[in-house]
């Protein structure tokens, strides 16, 4: 795993602040599987069931981030940008062909974050968070190769998975910072989950992009000193 950012910050005198970054990330992986047959002393490979997996990973990403305050109200937005592209090869041997992909996709992914004091005091806040997030497939998933788990059942990844995106939002009441009450939402599309084919009586498990959730929540916080 490779890795490498930079981060520039300017205040202002205003109070307000920007922020701007660049980041790269590379991850590559060999992953081999070797199995033998060892039958009267003789150990033989087992081709059918052995595999080597390349896979090389490249992120790209840039992100700008401005902070303001605006009388009893205090502001954040930010977006990045993040580009990837990936590659694996399955190599092949004497009973099993080289099999390859790759893909490529750019997304964006705004945050916004409001604070409002609703009193003088600050006795109650009042605040709205929002992002938006990936989360990627493991190289595994997309690995092509066909693995036996037991007698009847094999494990095929699925080199055309796409990313998972989800959308969160939260609204946050605070009194005096000790009671915390909180709702809320959660959008996710392009979920992986495992799917399965019968073929032959045997069962095939692969990973999908077949699920979508909401998730609503409703949360309470207490944060309280009981001694000093």
């Amino acid at each position: 795993i490779y890795a490498a950012k930079t981060d520039y910050t300017k205040p202002f005198t205003d109070g307000s602040r920007f922020e701007a970054g660049l980041k790269t990330a590379r991850t590559q992986t060999d992953n081999e599987v070797a199995y033998t047959n060892t039958i009267e002393g003789v150990t033989t490979s087992n081709y059918s069931l052995s595999n080597r997996f390349l896979y090389d990973e490249k992120i790209n990403s840039g992100y700008v981030n401005y902070n303001r305050s605006f009388g009893p109200i205090d502001i954040q937005a930010g977006l990045r940008l993040e580009s990837t592209k990936l590659e694996g090869n399955q190599l092949g041997n004497i009973e099993v062909p080289n099999t390859s992909f790759t893909r490529s996709y750019t997304s964006l992914f705004p945050t916004f974050y409001a604070l409002s004091n609703l009193d003088p005091n600050g006795t109650h806040t009042l605040s709205f968070s929002y992002g938006r997030r990936i989360n990627r497939p493991y190289f595994q998933q997309l690995n092509p190769f066909i693995r036996q788990q037991d007698q009847f059942t094999f494990y095929v990844g699925n080199p055309n998975l796409l990313p998972t995106f989800s959308h969160n939002l939260t609204l946050t009441h605070s009194y005096k910072g000790t009671l915390n009450t909180s709702l809320g939402y959660s959008k996710t599309i392009d979920e992986i989950r495992e799917t399965l084919e019968i073929r032959d009586g045997i069962y095939y498990s692969r990973p999908g992009n077949i699920a979508s959730s909401t998730i609503y929540s409703i949360s309470v916080e207490v944060n309280k000193e009981l001694s000093s």
